[in-house]
């Protein structure tokens, strides 16, 4: 009724109240108040169904409602709502209800690439307490390949699709006229069967950066009278434009590096130094893009220097970034 000071009082501390509306509506948020001026905070734990078609579906739940609760779920069509207070104090009592729709932009989307280089995308999922860990893949999806923002005469994601050379993808939802946030990922070249080895002659610790795991990784204890480095074998030429660093999960940093590569293995060529500034401070992927495009079976991180005060340099992860003509 509007009236702050009038409410529904329960007869025991569990209890359930109906609410049906005038007719059907599609809704996404319910608001709840107790009467707290007047009774105080009761309910610790609640849940809400929606009536569609008929049938009572559950679709949102919480613990306490105080001054406010908005319940927030995706849209359904329904003519009623029902409140159910599982735990509370005392016998609760309800002050206010309402129900609304809120048109809310659409979702970001996710992207992962399995270890078959295939490609998957899906809206993000918002309420993660219905089980729906799953991104949504029924809206419609953009994508650009070629790091331009995407449009409706963009691609359209149809389903998972292969990109074994990677790129950098670029892709949001857009429907019924509005564009959603543009989600960005550069990918490597797909790394099936490569070889890494570092500077002390280890092989199987290095293949932590190859394997697609970032709690997994590569470590080195250094000193500054150690070259430490660390060669990755691609099996065969690619074009190459860069690569993508993630910093060991324990934290072990590179913050100063140079690159080589070399197409047989024995011959090499510096094309690259650089910095990961505040690396220690901002322990993310780092993109590394070269000035120029070199064709390399293998390519080398050498004269790695780890952040100030520190003695180790690792990675968790290195993607190698193609470029045009693979």
């Amino acid at each position: 009724d509007g009236d702050p000071d009038t409410w529904w009082q329960a007869l025991a501390k569990e209890a359930s109240f109906e609410v049906i509306l005038p007719a059907e509506k599609t809704v996404n948020r319910f608001m709840i108040k107790e009467a707290i001026a007047r009774r105080g905070e009761r309910v610790e734990a609640h849940f809400l169904e929606a009536r569609v078609a008929g049938s009572w579906v559950r679709v949102a739940e919480g613990k306490t409602i105080g001054h406010k609760r908005i319940l927030r779920f995706e849209p359904v069509s329904a003519d009623a709502f029902r409140v159910t207070i599982t735990q509370s104090r005392l016998a609760p009592c309800i002050a206010h209800v309402s129900a609304h729709f809120y048109d809310e932009p659409p979702k970001p989307v996710e992207i992962s690439r399995g270890s078959d280089g295939r490609v998957t995308m899906g809206a993000g999922v918002t309420f993660a307490w219905r089980g729906q860990t799953r991104p949504d893949q029924s809206q419609d999806i953009f994508y650009t390949l070629d790091g331009t923002d995407p449009a409706t005469d963009s691609n359209r994601y149809e389903g998972p699709f292969s990109l074994p050379l990677g790129g950098h993808l670029k892709a949001r939802v857009i429907a019924e006229g509005k564009k959603g946030a543009i989600s960005e990922i550069r990918l490597g070249i797909l790394r099936d069967g490569w070889i890494a080895r570092d500077s002390r002659g280890r092989q199987q610790e290095p293949l932590g950066v190859l394997d697609g795991n970032p709690r997994s990784g590569w470590l080195m204890d250094v000193s500054d009278a150690d070259t430490a480095s660390l060669t990755i074998d691609m099996l065969r030429d690619y074009v190459i434009g860069g690569f993508l660093y993630l910093p060991h999960p324990p934290g072990a940093f590179i913050e100063r590096f140079d690159v080589l590569v070399s197409r047989d293995g024995r011959q090499w060529e510096h094309i690259h130094s650089g910095r990961f500034g505040n690396i220690k401070n901002d322990p993310g992927w780092r993109t590394v893009l070269f000035d120029r495009q070199v064709s390399a079976r293998y390519i080398r991180l050498t004269h790695l220097r780890a952040p100030g005060g520190m003695t180790r340099v690792g990675a968790a992860e290195i993607e190698i970034l193609a470029a045009n003509g693979n």
